[in-house]
């Protein structure tokens, strides 16, 4: 236990994510407070011609409608999503989310096919509006705790104000970070299509309202959502076309008002919603209770989501209400409401670091994920 002890507290005091990863304290990713992602997913988008990629604009495959699914991001055990009876999974690409612990190409297989024999789709989750220290491409030089050092790369902007440990906002329309992402032959989406996936999860796709908030002053960058937009189209177009893979699926978490733009509709292939119903009532970092969304909260949510299903997206609906008994107690009624609207819901932790019992298709009854 004391040498445990040690091993954290020297990671944590030199602030190096070789000596994190080695001490296996697990980082979770994504997360704003509340209060900020409220404020930047209100951040009104309009639709303007975006710069047309002329034929090489690929009208994405949607991802059916799963009768099921389920998402982890922590402690991930192949062997028992292996047995889960999903039909669709969301995952990272690492058990713990560490650079050198990917999946074996064994474990992809058998994640990749049902209990029952059949085929399922694996999507792997991909951060596109953040950098994490944890993955391959981040070096201990660019930062020094939570300040940038003289090393860093002129993308590299601020930490999440939410302390997540180890994430940073970033310019995320720079080429040099674009090129890590998608462009360089061991780019992260190079890695995915490699590894084996079905598809890739974005996450932090939401960052364009921090670059189009008013708070930026003279950073402020009016074309961040376009700019986002274009982003997830050439993530699509290099899978699709350049990796030969057509049938790659591309999901994006949130952003919801960017479903106003009919070319963002044309390259996704669903969109999973976190806190449709319900919203944190604290930093995500300290595990908070859930509340209800105010009405107009909602209906802005719902408004911008309809436009997904009215072209046939799926809308895959997580809602964190197993950490507390009393959030427990209204997984039944979300999971009707949810299925009205016609989205697919799943329940988890906050730290989405288990599994948690499958939601079936509507009309069905809830299933054991094991």
């Amino acid at each position: 236990m004391a040498s445990l002890l040690s091993r954290l507290l020297g990671a944590w005091q030199t602030g190096g994510s070789a000596g994190r990863e080695a001490a296996g304290v697990t980082v979770r990713r994504r997360g704003n407070t509340a209060e900020a992602r409220r404020r930047l997913g209100r951040i009104a988008v309009t639709a303007p011609r975006l710069e047309s990629l002329g034929d090489r604009v690929t009208v994405g495959p949607r991802l059916g409608q799963p009768r099921s699914w389920i998402c982890q991001y922590q402690g991930i055990d192949p062997t028992a999503v292996a047995k889960s009876r999903a039909e669709a999974i969301l995952i990272d690409t690492s058990p713990d989310g560490a650079r050198e612990s990917r999946f074996t190409p064994e474990q992809m297989v058998a994640m990749r096919t049902g209990p029952d024999g059949r085929p399922r789709r694996v999507i792997g989750y991909m951060s596109i509006g953040e950098a994490e220290f944890c993955r391959f491409y981040w070096q201990e030089a660019w930062t020094h705790g939570r300040k940038r050092s003289l090393d860093a790369p002129h993308w590299l902007e601020l930490p999440n104000e939410a302390n997540w440990e180890g994430n940073w906002k970033i310019r995320f329309w720079d080429p040099e970070w674009q090129s890590i992402i998608v462009d360089a032959r061991d780019s992260f989406l190079n890695r995915i299509i490699d590894q084996g996936y079905d598809g890739v999860l974005l996450d932090v796709v939401e960052a364009y309202g921090y670059w189009m908030d008013a708070d930026r002053g003279a950073d402020r960058r009016p074309t961040a959502a376009g700019e986002m937009v274009g982003f997830v189209r050439r993530i699509a177009d290099h899978a699709r076309r350049a990796r030969g893979r057509p049938d790659f699926a591309v999901v994006p978490i949130n952003a919801e008002r960017l479903l106003v733009y009919p070319e963002y509709r044309a390259a996704i292939s669903a969109v999973c919603r976190e806190e449709v119903l319900f919203e944190q009532t604290g930093p995500a970092d300290r595990k908070p209770g859930v509340r209800r969304r105010e009405p107009a909260d909602l209906e802005d949510i719902l408004s911008h989501l309809r436009l997904a299903t009215a072209d046939r997206i799926p809308v895959l609906a997580l809602e964190y209400l197993l950490d507390r008994p009393e959030d427990r107690a209204t997984i039944d009624r979300a999971a009707d409401q949810l299925r009205a609207e016609g989205f697919w819901p799943y329940f988890s932790t906050r730290d989405l670091d288990r599994l948690a019992e499958v939601v079936a298709a509507p009309g069905q009854v809830l299933a054991s994920a094991q």
